[in-house]
Protein backbone atom coordinates (compact mmCIF):
# COMPACT_ATOMS: atom_id res chain seq x y z
CA UNK A 1 0.00 0.00 0.00
CA UNK A 2 2.52 2.51 1.22
CA UNK A 3 4.34 2.24 -2.41
CA UNK A 4 1.19 2.54 -4.26
CA UNK A 5 1.50 6.05 -2.48
CA UNK A 6 4.98 6.66 -3.29
CA UNK A 7 3.86 5.64 -6.88
CA UNK A 8 1.04 8.18 -7.22
CA UNK A 9 3.38 10.82 -5.56
CA UNK A 10 6.13 9.92 -8.62
CA UNK A 11 2.92 10.67 -11.19
CA UNK A 12 2.00 13.75 -9.39
CA UNK A 13 5.27 15.19 -9.41
CA UNK A 14 6.42 14.71 -13.22
CA UNK A 15 2.95 15.80 -13.83
CA UNK A 16 3.52 18.89 -12.25
CA UNK A 17 7.15 19.16 -13.95
CA UNK A 18 6.26 18.76 -17.03
CA UNK A 19 3.69 21.72 -16.37
CA UNK A 20 6.12 24.01 -15.27
CA UNK A 21 8.41 22.96 -18.30
CA UNK A 22 5.85 23.74 -20.94
CA UNK A 23 4.99 26.98 -18.96
CA UNK A 24 9.13 27.64 -19.66
CA UNK A 25 8.71 26.56 -23.00
CA UNK A 26 5.37 28.46 -23.76
CA UNK A 27 7.38 31.66 -22.07
CA UNK A 28 10.44 31.24 -24.61
CA UNK A 29 7.61 31.18 -27.33
CA UNK A 30 6.65 33.94 -26.79
CA UNK A 31 9.72 35.68 -26.24
CA UNK A 32 10.41 34.26 -29.89
CA UNK A 33 7.30 35.90 -31.07
CA UNK A 34 8.32 39.40 -29.74
CA UNK A 35 11.83 38.93 -31.22
CA UNK A 36 9.93 38.14 -34.53
CA UNK A 37 8.16 41.31 -34.67
CA UNK A 38 10.94 43.24 -33.89
CA UNK A 39 12.37 45.28 -37.15
CA UNK A 40 16.53 44.36 -36.52
CA UNK A 41 16.04 40.64 -36.13
CA UNK A 42 18.81 38.92 -33.68
CA UNK A 43 19.70 35.92 -35.25
CA UNK A 44 22.07 35.12 -32.33
CA UNK A 45 19.15 35.76 -29.73
CA UNK A 46 17.09 33.28 -31.72
CA UNK A 47 19.14 30.42 -31.50
CA UNK A 48 19.86 31.13 -27.73
CA UNK A 49 16.01 31.10 -27.56
CA UNK A 50 15.88 27.66 -29.45
CA UNK A 51 18.88 25.97 -28.07
CA UNK A 52 17.12 26.23 -23.93
CA UNK A 53 13.54 25.67 -25.73
CA UNK A 54 15.09 22.37 -26.81
CA UNK A 55 16.55 21.64 -23.40
CA UNK A 56 13.43 22.28 -22.10
CA UNK A 57 11.90 19.96 -24.44
CA UNK A 58 14.60 16.64 -24.14
CA UNK A 59 13.39 17.17 -20.31
CA UNK A 60 10.00 16.96 -21.38
CA UNK A 61 10.19 13.22 -23.13
CA UNK A 62 12.50 12.06 -20.27
CA UNK A 63 9.41 12.75 -18.23
CA UNK A 64 7.03 11.27 -20.29
CA UNK A 65 9.22 8.12 -20.53
CA UNK A 66 9.26 7.79 -16.73
CA UNK A 67 5.51 9.03 -16.20
CA UNK A 68 4.41 6.10 -18.54
CA UNK A 69 6.55 3.12 -17.15
CA UNK A 70 5.67 4.49 -13.74
CA UNK A 71 1.46 4.99 -14.79
CA UNK A 72 1.85 0.99 -16.48
CA UNK A 73 3.22 0.00 -13.18
CA UNK A 74 -0.21 0.90 -10.77
CA UNK A 75 -2.55 1.46 -13.50
CA UNK A 76 -4.96 -1.47 -12.65
CA UNK A 77 -4.65 -0.53 -8.93
CA UNK A 78 -5.94 3.07 -9.99
CA UNK A 79 -8.72 1.43 -11.95
CA UNK A 80 -9.51 -1.48 -9.24
CA UNK A 81 -9.37 1.15 -6.34
CA UNK A 82 -10.42 4.71 -7.29
CA UNK A 83 -11.79 5.20 -4.15
CA UNK A 84 -8.78 4.93 -2.20
CA UNK A 85 -6.78 7.43 -4.76
CA UNK A 86 -9.69 9.83 -5.61
CA UNK A 87 -7.57 13.02 -4.57
CA UNK A 88 -4.58 12.27 -6.16
CA UNK A 89 -6.62 11.08 -9.23
CA UNK A 90 -8.18 14.45 -9.33
CA UNK A 91 -5.12 16.45 -9.27
CA UNK A 92 -3.62 14.20 -11.66
CA UNK A 93 -6.64 15.12 -13.98
CA UNK A 94 -6.24 18.48 -13.24
CA UNK A 95 -2.69 18.47 -14.48
CA UNK A 96 -3.27 16.75 -17.01
CA UNK A 97 -6.02 19.36 -18.10
CA UNK A 98 -3.59 22.03 -17.63
CA UNK A 99 -0.98 20.67 -19.71
CA UNK A 100 -2.89 19.73 -22.58
CA UNK A 101 -4.04 23.72 -22.51
CA UNK A 102 -0.67 24.79 -22.37
CA UNK A 103 0.02 22.12 -24.90
CA UNK A 104 -2.18 23.88 -27.45
CA UNK A 105 -1.26 27.46 -26.58
CA UNK A 106 2.33 26.51 -27.44
CA UNK A 107 1.14 25.04 -30.64
CA UNK A 108 -0.63 27.93 -32.07
CA UNK A 109 2.00 29.95 -30.59
CA UNK A 110 4.45 27.99 -32.54
CA UNK A 111 2.60 28.35 -35.95
CA UNK A 112 2.09 31.85 -35.43
CA UNK A 113 5.73 32.26 -34.96
CA UNK A 114 6.76 29.92 -37.85
CA UNK A 115 4.68 32.01 -40.35
CA UNK A 116 6.29 35.20 -38.60
CA UNK A 117 9.76 33.41 -39.73
CA UNK A 118 9.15 32.41 -43.16
CA UNK A 119 8.59 36.07 -43.66
CA UNK A 120 11.11 37.49 -42.08
CA UNK A 121 13.45 35.22 -44.05
CA UNK A 122 11.65 35.71 -46.93
CA UNK A 123 12.66 39.92 -46.63
CA UNK A 124 15.79 38.86 -45.59
CA UNK A 125 16.30 36.96 -48.61
CA UNK A 126 14.71 39.75 -50.71
CA UNK A 127 17.11 42.13 -49.03
CA UNK A 128 20.34 39.90 -49.71
CA UNK A 129 19.02 39.81 -53.76
CA UNK A 130 18.49 43.20 -53.75
CA UNK A 131 21.96 44.01 -52.41
CA UNK A 132 23.25 41.90 -55.11
CA UNK A 133 21.50 43.50 -57.81
CA UNK A 134 22.62 47.03 -56.32
CA UNK A 135 25.94 45.88 -56.07
CA UNK A 136 26.07 44.38 -59.80
CA UNK A 137 24.66 48.14 -60.55
CA UNK A 138 27.65 49.60 -59.37
CA UNK A 139 29.87 47.48 -60.58
CA UNK A 140 28.23 48.05 -64.27
CA UNK A 141 28.49 51.55 -63.81
CA UNK A 142 31.91 51.63 -63.02
CA UNK A 143 32.91 49.34 -65.72
CA UNK A 144 30.95 51.41 -68.41
CA UNK A 145 32.32 54.67 -66.71
CA UNK A 146 35.91 53.20 -67.00
CA UNK A 147 35.46 52.20 -70.59
CA UNK A 148 34.00 55.56 -71.11
CA UNK A 149 37.14 57.57 -69.74
CA UNK A 150 38.93 55.33 -71.82
CA UNK A 151 37.27 56.38 -74.94
CA UNK A 152 37.63 60.24 -74.14
CA UNK A 153 41.45 59.26 -73.85
CA UNK A 154 43.01 60.54 -77.72
CA UNK A 155 42.71 57.52 -80.06
CA UNK A 156 46.68 58.12 -81.31
CA UNK A 157 48.06 58.73 -77.72
CA UNK A 158 50.31 56.51 -77.06
CA UNK A 159 49.67 55.28 -73.38
CA UNK A 160 52.64 52.38 -73.24
CA UNK A 161 55.90 53.84 -71.91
Amino acid sequence: MGDMHVQVDILLDALERKKVLLEEILAYTKEQSDLLGKEDFNTTSFNNIMSNKQIRIDKLIQIDEGFESAFDRIKSTLKSQPALYKEAIGKMKQYITDVSDLGVEIQVAEMRNKQRFDLKSQNIKGDVKNFRNQKSAVSSYHNNYNKQKKADQPHFFDSKK
